[in-house]
């Protein structure tokens, strides 16, 4: 019976050491996830700043679907890119800094703020020089 529980000590000891591995390489997987999806809220922010509409090819999946109601005619990477570019024409120093950036596992939060001068058309509007912060 000694010999037994010598056996069932190792074997929980094997388990546990199995169980704690798993757990480890998921919490790795996790914190990849989590900074790969932060470095994609990065080069959103970079998409905005200067305008490269190749970024959006890179940080949108071809499958992209926005869920903003304030645009809901912005429903997939190609008018989203439209969306930047009019942007951009309207206020061509646009620029957003990250404020707060929050991430854990696939799910990212973040709070930016926006500076631009009105200095083209935008959306039917003339150029106006004015100054938006926000």
């Amino acid at each position: 019976m000694h010999k037994f529980g010598k056996i069932i000590s190792y074997l929980i000891l094997v388990i546990a050491f199995t169980v704690l591995m798993g757990f480890m390489a998921e919490g790795e997987s996790k914190t990849a996830v989590t900074e790969e999806n932060k470095a994609i809220i990065g080069r959103l922010g970079e998409l905005w700043n200067t305008g490269n509409l190749a970024i959006a090819d890179e940080v949108f999946d071809a499958d992209f679907l926005n869920h903003d109601p304030n645009n809901p005619e912005i429903t997939n990477p190609e008018s989203y890119k439209g969306l930047v570019s009019a942007i951009r024409i309207g206020f061509p120093d646009f620029h957003v800094a990250n404020e707060d950036l929050i991430a854990e596992g696939d799910k990212v939060a973040f709070r930016w703020t926006i500076n631009a001068t009105h200095q083209g058309e935008l959306m039917g509007c003339p150029q106006q020089e004015s100054r938006w912060c926000g």
